[in-house]
């Protein structure tokens, strides 16, 4: 502690970082590490900061929806509590998702009859036949033709019977090829 010009000691004020005479450190009886102003700051006038401009409002986050293919904001997409993503398909995708579920939920259930025109996009085995509902037949993946189900054959698969994705006629014609393909690898 280096002494003032008059003799008195001083020490540093871990407050304000100045060097302040003992007697500005004294809190009654004690010794204190913050001078008298920085102990009491309301009787010292702090410095105004100057008025900082608005700052404009961060732009929201964006998301990739892998559906559509399109950036859309993040409130666009569902959210937890805390915010964060729950889904990677924004609302739109996810409804037209949900709707298309539920459809092909309720052709397996026999609510909706099948389009007989149409390539099936349910598989015609699954569905239970229900009250007014008649399974059509089954569509071969060979020859692109829905044909009644007598006209598949069917094979056991895990302890259940399946029926095959091909017609009995396209099976033959197919089952023809390879074996005859076999017998002139084998005759040469």
């Amino acid at each position: 502690m280096p002494p003032l010009p008059d003799g008195n000691l001083t020490r540093r004020c871990v407050g304000c970082a100045q060097e302040k005479p003992l007697a500005d450190l004294r809190d009654g009886s004690r010794l204190t590490r913050l001078c008298s102003e920085c102990r009491n700051p309301r009787r010292v006038s702090k410095p105004v900061r100057p008025a900082q401009p608005p700052q404009p409002p961060p732009e929201p986050p964006e998301r990739d929806c892998p559906t559509c293919k399109r950036s859309r904001p993040v409130a666009d997409f569902f959210l937890d509590r805390r915010g964060v993503v729950r889904d990677r398909h924004c609302r739109d995708c996810r409804a037209g998702r949900e709707r298309e579920r539920e459809e092909r939920e309720a052709r397996a259930r026999g609510d909706i009859a099948p389009d007989l025109d149409a390539p099936p996009d349910v598989d015609y085995l699954n569905i239970r036949p229900g009250p007014g509902l008649v399974v059509p037949g089954r569509w071969c993946t060979r020859c692109q033709q829905r044909k009644p189900l007598d006209d598949f054959g069917t094979f056991r698969r895990a302890g259940k019977e399946v029926r095959r994705s091909q017609c009995r006629p396209c099976r033959t014609a197919q089952e023809r090829a390879r074996r005859d393909a076999q017998a002139g690898r084998h005759a040469g």
